[in-house]
């Protein structure tokens, strides 16, 4: 038995609390936590080379190399020349990295990302907004309720202070 006693003391335990799932806003900052952010495997950060390995060619482009919009079968982006400013999917075969898509169901939407964020009514649709401040910039990701579930998810970069402010105006817990 002796030899498992020893003269040295043992490093003392610390016990690292777990981080919030939901930590408390700060800033007008909504108090939810950033995901990943990307729709159907693809982030705001990709390069049209990393589109293209996970997305193959596009259908479709339109707009100007400033300002263009690549179609997919399931998904839209919109690029300033080469960086991606949006994503848009009105199908139920892209989803999000929490597995929210088009059919979705908003009890889904919030369990996935939380109760606090914008809400607005435009065009039909509830607009249900979670931004989200980011080392790339002010990131909005969009859910378009309909009769109870997802129309259509967006995420997109809000450049816009007028726009932010705007969207963080709105920003309460439902």
């Amino acid at each position: 038995m002796s030899q498992y006693l020893s003269a040295e003391k043992p490093a003392p335990v610390t016990n690292t609390p777990a981080p919030a799932t939901n930590p408390p806003a700060t800033n007008n900052q909504p108090a939810n936590n950033s995901p990943a952010l990307s729709l159907g495997g693809i982030t705001l950060n990709d390069s049209i080379e990393k589109v293209r390995s996970v997305l193959g060619r596009e259908d479709r482009i339109t707009g100007d190399p400033t300002n263009s919009k690549h179609k997919y079968r399931d998904i839209v982006i919109t690029y300033n020349g080469r960086r991606i400013l949006g994503l848009v999917s009105y199908s139920p075969a892209v989803s999000t990295e929490r597995n929210i898509h088009e059919g979705s169901s908003l009890n889904e939407v919030i369990s996935a990302y939380g109760r606090r964020c914008a809400v607005q009514n435009f065009d039909g649709a509830t607009l249900y907004e979670f931004p989200y401040d980011t080392p790339q910039g002010f990131i909005v990701m969009r859910f378009a309720i309909k009769n109870g579930v997802v129309d259509y998810i967006s995420l997109r970069i809000v450049s816009d202070s007028k726009e932010k402010s705007n969207i963080l105006s709105l920003v309460k817990t439902i």
